[in-house]
């Protein structure tokens, strides 16, 4: 027989009033243990939501934040994870993990299925089970009884507002042909084409393409041609800005998060949520390829032949000399994929086991890194987003750039000048660094448009681009 699920108990209710499971008799409730630097916790939030709202009868929907990495339990740090993403249902953060040892998950993302009577009815791990899931919660609907005298109002909730400015949660930067400099400004669902001037203190607004989903990563290639990911819809396009249209290459994919023109000219995804690398090759609208890389989808980091290598939620890629280099952000490495398909890990972090040390590359520590940029002298710095900076590695070994007031960096490239420009993500920023002399300043940006409402429609494959 079904046990009565556990009360809820944490730190603080973030989006919602205090919730109480023994006032939601009469209603099903999808709880969703999840952690804020996880993309795939914050599409299985999306996912369960959309369950949620397609069920048959009352389903509530609560988010229960437990904390995976050290970063993770600052209160701030949630509520900025909270607004970028829009999470509309009630969130309780648990920094100390009290509901989640009550419920024992197996892992991030977990999420409970507790039937009218406020009984565990069962437990669902991972992303990409919607269909599954919503069984589950027809057959929890099922057993409601035929005539209910009440039905529990839903618990009020609502997103944190999107922060006031010209950019609400930048998660990516990088450069075309001409120096321009594109932006994807995640939060606002545009991309943003700047002019910069000549001593990188200010950049002027040029272009600007709305009307995206949720655009993390864009990578450029030799004609101007513009590649965008968007994890939460899962998709990979192509922005032809000459003729202004959209011409979708994917959109299958469980949630990619970084995109990068390889040596010889094809297109590297990172799909953090399959664990997978994919080689995408655009050959116009009715020739598109495109195959897995590397990765055998088994979550990990074990190293070897391509198919064979786990990965944990690969983003940043960034083409080297050695081989493409990519941030393995679920465990908290940097690691290689070679010419001649091996997967080898170039830093000592583990799993459960991040940190902010610097020394020789196999023993240095990071936590969650997200993405990367090369430098003219072959050095790569790293935006290591889980301790909010900048660290460099430059013959094996890895330091940290004596930069602070960074948050949640997502994004970095490398100007012709050899300055870097950085997504300063959770400051809602672009900032300029000397990575020599370590010192930085804001962009200041000019000539930003206000955003279009959020509410239009995405535009459609082969539409024009505004």
């Amino acid at each position: 027989m079904a046990s009565l699920a556990p009360g809820l108990d944490g730190d603080e209710w973030v989006t919602s009033a205090p919730v109480r499971l023994d006032e939601l008799r009469g209603s099903v409730v999808l709880l969703v243990f999840f952690s804020a630097g996880c993309e795939a916790s914050l599409l299985r939030l999306r996912e369960v939501t959309a369950v949620a709202g397609a069920a048959r009868g009352p389903v509530t929907v609560i988010g229960v934040h437990s904390p995976r990495r050290p970063f993770e339990r600052n209160g701030g740090h949630l509520r900025s994870v909270l607004a970028q993403y829009q999470v509309d249902v009630p969130v309780l953060h648990d920094p100390d993990r009290l509901t989640w040892d009550r419920y024992n998950p197996e892992g991030w993302p977990a999420t409970f299925v507790l039937d009218a009577r406020g009984k565990v009815l069962g437990a669902h791990h991972g992303i990409g089970d919607a269909g599954l899931l919503a069984e589950t919660v027809a057959l929890a609907l099922g057993s409601l009884p035929r005539e209910r005298s009440e039905i529990p109002a839903p618990p009020a909730s609502a997103p944190l507002p999107l922060p006031e400015g010209d950019l609400a949660f930048p998660t990516a930067v990088t450069l075309m042909t001409g120096g321009e400099l594109v932006v994807a400004d995640f939060g606002h669902r545009r991309l943003l084409i700047f002019e910069l001037s000549a001593d990188r203190r200010q950049a002027t607004a040029a272009a600007e393409i709305d009307g995206l989903g949720h655009p993390q990563a864009v990578a450029v290639d030799d004609a101007d041609g513009v590649y965008v990911v968007e994890p939460l819809e899962g998709t990979v396009s192509f922005l032809d800005l000459r003729s202004r249209t959209r011409q979708l290459l994917a959109a299958d994919l469980v949630c990619p998060t970084s995109v990068a023109i390889d040596a010889d000219g094809s297109v590297v995804v990172a799909d953090s949520g399959a664990d997978k690398l994919y080689r995408l090759i655009n050959g116009g609208p009715h020739n598109i390829r495109m195959g897995c890389i590397a990765g055998s989808g088994l979550t990990g980091t074990a190293d070897g032949p391509s198919g064979q290598a786990d990965l944990a939620q690969p983003t940043g890629l960034a083409r080297t000399e050695a081989g493409l280099v990519f941030c393995d952000a679920g465990s908290n490495n940097l690691r290689l994929l070679t010419d001649n398909g091996k997967v080898a890990t170039i830093t000592g972090s583990e799993m459960a086991r991040p940190g902010l040390q610097d020394g020789p590359a196999h023993k240095a520590l990071l936590q969650r890194p997200s993405d990367m940029a090369v430098l003219d002298d072959g050095s790569l710095v790293v935006a290591d987003t889980g301790n909010n900076r900048l660290r460099r590695l430059a013959g094996r070994r890895l330091r940290t750039l004596g930069l602070s007031g960074l948050s949640r960096p997502m994004g970095v490239c490398a100007l012709p000048d050899g300055h870097l420009a950085v997504a300063d993500t959770g400051n809602n920023r672009i900032v300029i660094v000397d990575p020599d002399l370590q010192t930085a300043w804001p962009l200041a940006l000019r000539g930003v448009l206000p955003p279009r409402d959020l509410a239009d429609a995405t535009v459609e494959p082969g539409a024009v681009l505004a």
